[in-house]
């Protein structure tokens, strides 16, 4: 199905299409909550920013707790003792995550 989505025009200094597009955003809103679709959608989007969330979160932990190795790791795939790839199974390993 085809999407229709409106162009709404509003000035704010001169209060024109203001209500127009507060109509908007709660039609929008309760489709949001009360459609399936709507549900669908945004569970959908909350479970991508969970992932997000979770990905820098742990990236962060990794990097602070492994600093030194990521370090030593660095220097191996530099020096051409190791790929990038086997550089960071090993410091997955080490970490209990791989």
């Amino acid at each position: 199905d085809a999407w229709e989505i409106p162009v709404l025009s509003c000035i704010a200094q001169r209060d024109e299409g203001i209500a127009p597009l507060v109509d908007a955003l709660q039609g929008h809103r309760a489709w949001l909550t009360g459609s399936a679709l709507g549900q669908t959608r945004r569970r959908a989007r909350t479970h991508r920013e969970l992932l997000a969330l979770l990905r820098d979160r742990l990236g962060a932990l990794l990097l602070e707790r492994h600093e030194d190795q990521i370090e030593q790791l660095a220097e191996r795939v530099s020096l051409g003792e190791l790929d990038p790839y086997a550089a960071v199974q090993a410091l997955l390993r080490t970490a209990g995550l791989g």
